[in-house]
């Protein structure tokens, strides 16, 4: 079964995706206009779930944060969707922050008996990859908004969010955060840059959990409810999502 998706069809798509790379079908440049070729419907249900949560925020002041971002998916569908919808928002800056090294801080008690939810799982740091992401993204950035006066809007911070964040915070007092997109998984790193990014949220910016009312990842929904109470706030999600769900304040 496929690692992603425990689906025998994702395997089998697995291994045609694999041949059709090895075969050099395609030169690089016709091969980039047609990657579509190669995207499986869950890979198309996580780009149209952050399309829709973009959208969400057009009219909302302040920045894109995602909390855990791992190899940086996100962050470049929050860079073209911004060359795509906002070209000339010149203020809107997208930030990822990740540990690198995989999960740090967790707590049997509160993260459940899951051994994925131990320190030092999903680390993705081989070869410096938070430095290689930078590149990436800039790279990225350069193509997609190079009509902006500062070209560099988009930054990978790598350390444990509970020092990186309100590090961030204290030496840019003029940020606003539009969007949060909590992927952090267990609880107490979620509370901790739950709590300390709210007062930074204006009215219409949204929240998303990615592992809300998961069993496998408790910790996140428990923070989640103690900061954010459901009978207070909406809790919403997609119909076409497979396990997110966002807030909007």
């Amino acid at each position: 079964m496929s690692e992603e998706t425990g689906d025998p069809v994702s395997t089998t798509f697995s291994q045609f995706y694999t041949q059709f790379l090895h075969n050099n079908i395609m030169d690089d440049r016709t091969f980039r206009t047609n990657v579509s070729l190669i995207l499986d419907h869950n890979i198309w249900r996580d780009y149209l779930f952050v399309y829709e949560i973009y959208k969400k925020i057009l009219h909302v002041p302040g920045n894109i944060f995602e909390f855990g971002c791992r190899y940086g998916k996100n962050l470049s569908m929050f860079i073209a969707f911004r060359a795509l919808f906002e070209s000339t928002h010149f203020q809107r800056r997208i930030l990822g922050f990740d540990t690198f090294e995989g999960l740090v801080g967790t707590d049997e008690m509160l993260d459940g008996d899951n051994p994925e939810a131990r320190d030092g799982n999903y680390n993705v740091n081989f070869n410096g990859y938070s430095r290689i992401l930078n590149e990436i993204l800039q790279s990225f950035e350069d193509i997609s908004i190079s009509n902006m006066p500062e070209s560099h809007k988009t930054e990978v911070i790598e350390g444990d969010i509970r020092q990186t964040l309100p590090s961030y915070l204290e030496a840019r007092p003029e940020t606003l955060v539009a969007l949060a997109y909590f992927d952090l998984d267990i609880y107490h790193p979620t509370y901790e840059s739950l709590k300390v990014v709210l007062d930074h949220m204006p009215k219409g910016s949204v929240i998303v959990f990615d592992q809300l009312n998961y069993n496998k990842f408790p910790g996140e929904t428990v923070a989640a409810k103690q900061l954010l109470p459901p009978r207070k706030y909406e809790y919403q999600r997609m119909s076409f999502s497979q396990g997110q769900s966002f807030i909007v304040l």
